[in-house]
C-alpha cells in the first residue's frame, strides 16, 4: 500500500462537480435526441446525425434537420454536445458518475511518497525518537547551523 503524501481535495472536488454537471447534460442530450427522433435507441449526437442522413438522404445533418423541421432541437443538441467531454461509458444508467471514474479522478490528484522518501522518513523518525530520549538540558543546546549540520553549542 502506497503512503499518500498529498491529496489536492479542492481540485478533485471541483473537477468531480463539473463532471457531474456534464453527466446531467449528457442525460439532457439523450432525452432531446430521443424526443426529436421518437426512437429510444438513439442516444447521442453522432447517432442523431446518422439517423437524419438516413431519413433525409442529405449529406449535411444540419440541412437534413432543417428539412425535417427539427433544426432548433438539432442545434440545441450540438450546443450541449460541445459542452460535454465525458462519454456514456463513464456514467451509470442513472447518469451519475461511475465510482471507478471518480476514483480515477481522485488518483490524478493524489501524490505518493517515493521509496527513497519513505526510507528517509523512517530514518528521521528513528533519529528524532533517539534525540527526544536525551535529557532536556542536552536537547536545549542543540541547533542546526547554516550548513544544515546538527550541532550543540556546548559540545563540539
Amino acid at each position: 500500500m502506497k503512503e499518500i503524501k498529498h491529496f489536492q481535495n479542492h481540485e478533485a472536488s471541483v473537477e468531480i462537480a463539473e463532471l457531474k454537471i456534464q453527466a446531467k447534460k449528457l442525460l439532457a442530450i439523450k432525452n432531446l435526441v430521443q424526443e426529436l427522433t421518437g426512437n429510444k435507441t438513439i442516444k447521442s449526437l453522432a447517432e442523431l446525425q446518422f439517423w437524419i442522413q438516413i431519413e433525409t438522404k442529405f449529406d449535411s445533418p444540419r440541412f437534413g434537420a432543417d428539412s425535417m423541421d427539427i433544426l432548433d432541437g438539432y442545434q440545441n443538441v450540438v450546443k450541449l454536445d460541445s459542452e460535454v467531454t465525458i462519454t456514456a461509458e463513464q456514467v451509470t444508467p442513472m447518469y451519475d458518475l461511475k465510482p471507478a471514474f471518480i476514483e480515477a479522478i481522485k488518483e490524478k490528484y493524489t501524490t505518493y511518497f517515493t521509496a527513497q522518501e519513505l526510507k528517509e522518513r523512517k530514518t528521521f523518525r528513528r533519529i528524532s525518537k533517539e534525540f527526544n530520549s536525551l535529557p532536556v538540558e542536552l536537547r536545549q543546546g542543540a541547533v542546526v547551523n547554516r550548513q544544515f549540520n546538527f550541532i550543540h553549542y556546548k559540545i563540539q
